[in-house]
Formats: C-alpha cells, structure tokens, sequence
C-alpha cells in the first residue's frame, strides 16, 4: 500500500455526534474517546455515538505523555481534559506517521491543530482561517512577562492574544 493509498484516520469530537453528522464518517476509519460520549447529554447524540461504535468506530485513550505535551505547550489555552485526549490522539497517530483529519467545531482544538499542523475539519461552524498569538501579562502592571507570578507586584500572571 502507498501513501496515498493510506486510509485517512477521522478523529471525532463532540460536535459530529451533538450535530448529528456521524452519516458522513460511517464508510471511514474514525477514533475518539470515551470523554466525548461523557460530553453528550441529549438521547440522540449518544445513539449516534453507539451507533458509530457499532460500524467500528475505535474507542482510544492516549498514552499519557502526549497528554502532558498537551498540556505542556498550550497552557494558555482552556482547553478541556476531551480537548487534550483529543488532541493527544492526534499527536499520537502524526508521531506513527498515519494520515489523520481531526474533525471538530471547537476553534482552540483547530487552533492547536493548526500550529501543529494536524489537518483538521468543521462540522457546522466553519474553520479558523488564523491562529493567534498569546503573550503572559501582569493583569496589575500590565506588563509583558515570562514568569506565572509578576516580580514587580506579585500578580499571577493571565495570558491575552497579542
């Protein structure tokens, strides 16, 4: 098998199942994790979850050190323990050398991808079109700084886009 003769890998968030859109994905090789069916509250969006689980859809938890390189780069950003699993994964798979499109309407998951790039799709919102920049301010002096606590007034430090 060639390269290009490669299956894509969908990694899935929240939205195809909340959007209903798991019809697009069920002929293709996807995987998530089980945070984002703990993320799915109405009746349907969990049946289209089991429902893919049923067409083969992969349950996966990432191993722990893609978590922590996660968390580690983009600090700055809130993203939510599903967001790193997700993101994890798709470090994970792009380490392997595997083909992957993560799929999501979450704009700091398609951020993240984007720095790393991960190619990435939307459900229904649409695509970044830039990532942002993000520098560590004293929230008091209003100061650009490097530390989580400001050495001039001891503020905890905040991050704000540039």
């Amino acid at each position: 098998m060639t390269s290009s003769d490669t299956p894509v890998i969908y990694i899935l968030d929240t939205a195809v199942f909340i959007k209903n859109a798991s019809s697009w994905f069920h002929d293709k090789m996807c995987i998530t994790t089980y945070s984002v069916y703990e993320e799915l509250i109405t009746m349907p969006a969990k049946m289209e979850f089991e429902k893919m689980q049923l067409q083969g859809m992969e349950l996966y938890s990432p191993k722990q050190k893609y978590k922590e390189e996660i968390k580690k780069r983009y600090s700055y950003l809130k993203l939510s323990e599903t967001d790193i699993e997700l993101l994890a994964i798709a470090l994970e798979l792009k380490e392997k050398g595997k083909k992957i499109i993560m799929v999501t309407d979450d704009y700091s998951i398609q951020d993240v991808c984007k720095k790393e790039n991960i190619p990435f799709m939307s459900v229904e919102r649409g695509t970044i079109t830039k990532s942002l920049e993000w520098k560590k301010i004293c929230p008091s002096c209003k100061k650009e700084i490097t530390q989580d606590i400001c050495e001039v007034c001891g503020s905890k430090s905040i991050w704000i886009s540039k």
